[in-house]
């Protein structure tokens, strides 16, 4: 896929332009007849992408690409038309006035920013995954300082990894902060996977507050190995220090020993876990195999 701005379209790289391009893709069908309408057209889309970031324009040469022109089945050149997410997403011809030029190539602007954000949010949950939490945060402000420029499931996103990187600075008081936002202002996004991964996460954090001391939960454990609120609070306090595993493992002993504690309440515990962490985090993927044995026992 060409890294210009603005390139030239050929039968050897049409292909790639569809499928490999992030980006959205101008690209303007055109002869080359100084002074003619294609010329006049090709121009005026060229002066507004070169204002548009994030859109590449391709120029087709009708006479030079020939069979690939032909292939494209245009019915009148110049044809300009919009490649985004493998597939043409928008097309217009013949002799444009300004405002049809500036509306298609706004259009494309819009797209691009969304993917963008979209980028942006899933490079931060990246480097939040290593660790990077600086960087993650960097990212995620970038998004939520645009917040007219992108969609409302990624702001509702950008906002849960915030959530998710003061959770990893300890500042519980930050966390909550994002998470009420999002109940308040979000409503139709609180169902999307990585918002609802954050809200639990953070009401979990929130849970451990009140759980105790940790020695104390494991010397009621040692005196009763079925006093399963102790279990439980234990189980929400490890998870809250880091031991996911450890969480896990004491949330499905409360659901092998006794499925009418607290309504299935282990079954419940371990499920909450599984939100917060996400569905391909090892230790869910370990936990998920165990709860299925549990059920089938």
């Amino acid at each position: 896929m060409p890294q210009e701005k603005f390139f030239d379209v050929t039968a050897a790289n049409f292909a790639q332009i569809i499928n490999d391009s992030p980006a959205p893709v101008v690209i303007v069908c055109y002869v080359p007849e100084e002074g003619g309408v294609s010329q006049t057209i090709l121009k005026k889309v060229e002066a507004e992408v070169s204002r548009a970031p994030g859109v590449l324009l391709g120029r087709l040469d009708c006479e030079k690409e020939q069979e690939l022109a032909m292939s494209l089945q245009l019915q009148e050149v110049p044809t300009v038309f919009a490649i985004h997410d493998k597939k043409v997403v928008n097309k217009i011809q013949g002799r444009l006035n300004d405002t049809e030029i500036q509306g298609f190539v706004a259009n494309c602007s819009h797209l691009a920013a969304l993917a963008s954000g979209e980028g942006m949010v899933a490079q931060a949950s990246e480097h939040l995954t290593k660790g990077e939490v600086e960087e993650a945060l960097r990212l995620y402000g970038e998004v939520l300082s645009k917040p007219k420029e992108h969609s409302e499931p990624i702001i509702a996103s950008a906002m849960a990894g915030m959530a998710m990187c003061a959770l990893a600075l300890r500042d519980l008081e930050g966390a909550k902060s994002v998470i009420q936002a999002l109940r308040d202002n979000h409503k139709m996004q609180l169902s999307e996977p990585i918002v609802k991964q954050a809200i639990t996460a953070v009401d979990m954090a929130v849970a451990a507050e009140d759980c105790g001391d940790q020695a104390q939960l494991e010397a009621a454990l040692a005196d009763n190995v079925d006093d399963h609120d102790a279990r439980s609070k234990l189980a929400i306090l490890l998870y809250a220090k880091g031991d996911s595993k450890g969480a896990m493992d004491h949330a499905l002993t409360i659901m092998k020993r006794d499925r009418s504690w607290n309504e299935d309440g282990g079954r419940k515990l371990v499920l909450q876990f599984f939100d917060s962490l996400g569905n391909q985090h090892p230790d869910v993927i370990e936990a998920r195999r165990r709860l299925s044995a549990l059920l089938f026992i």
